[in-house]
């Protein structure tokens, strides 16, 4: 289907900008300790575990340091491979 103006002559195609809603990925390096003072992770019996993914990250101390990616916002992934969007 082709837009008219008008007097019924076909419009020129107006440029859109692509958006997806999606924010950026976001990466944080820290101990594990860290992570749960920045609100990044939780603790339970000792263990450490991920916010949003609930996944185990090991002891709650200032010894183990691990990459999470928080994407989408609040929920949190281990990226120790490299994280990317």
């Amino acid at each position: 289907m082709t837009a008219l103006d008008g007097s019924g002559t076909p419009a020129p195609p107006r440029p859109r900008a692509a958006t997806t809603g999606a924010a950026p990925a976001r990466c944080f390096t820290a101990t594990d300790y860290a992570q749960v003072a920045a609100g990044r992770a939780h603790t339970t019996g000792g263990l450490v575990y991920a916010n949003g993914s609930d996944r185990d990250m090991g002891l709650y101390n200032v010894f183990v340091t691990h990459t999470r990616r928080e994407s989408p916002p609040g929920h949190f992934v281990i990226a120790d491979t490299g994280c990317t969007a």
